[in-house]
């Protein structure tokens, strides 16, 4: 990580902001998964983003100018998914990782956020939604009616890498198309009762 942060300055200058969305998924129930797999996939999903934020950040550091760190999490890290626990646990990891660089980073000025995408269509993904009538389900339990692409993914992280967001700090803004707030919408009941 120390030479890519060293290209990138020798390139660029001193990094202002840096994203963080390196990520492997490892679908295993928890109780039949193996040590090896489970530190493979915090190795990645958590300990490279703490890896790349110490390279870069000492940049930003050095420099004696403010910068942004934005992690990308998932909506996974709130809601677990079974068979999905080393892939829940390293995401909901990047949460608490950012608070505590808000911490330790603010004198800095450097600010920590975390993206939370839900459902959103990328070629990682791509297995996922190659079914029509699984795409419809999907569609049908987000408020917004559609599934997430790419770009409202990118935008919410340009805003928060960006000096539009210089007062936003240890945030996790949910870019999930409103999914987040449907669970009480999947237990129907008649109206007038609780």
């Amino acid at each position: 990580m120390i030479a890519a942060a060293e290209r990138v300055r020798s390139a660029l200058g001193p990094c202002r902001a840096l994203v963080t969305n390196a990520a492997i998924r490892h679908r295993q129930p928890l109780m039949e998964m193996d040590l090896h797999a489970w530190n493979r996939v915090l190795a990645v999903n958590l300990t490279g983003a703490l890896l790349c934020t110490k390279a870069f950040a000492a940049q930003m550091i050095a420099a004696g100018q403010r910068g942004s760190l934005v992690h990308v999490s998932s909506l996974i890290a709130h809601y677990p998914q079974g068979g999905s626990g080393a892939y829940c646990a390293s995401k909901a990891g990047l949460l608490t990782l950012s608070r505590t660089l808000t911490i330790e980073l603010g004198e800095h000025g450097i600010r920590s956020n975390v993206v939370s995408p839900g459902m959103v269509r990328t070629p990682a993904t791509a297995a996922s939604y190659a079914d029509p009538e699984l795409v419809a389900a999907r569609q049908r339990m987000i408020p917004t009616g559609r599934i997430g692409e790419p770009a409202d993914l990118a935008n919410g992280i340009a805003f928060l890498a960006s000096d539009r967001s210089s007062y936003v700090n240890a945030q996790d803004i949910i870019v999930d198309g409103g999914v987040n707030s449907t669970l009480m919408e999947t237990t129907k009941r008649p109206l007038g009762t609780c």
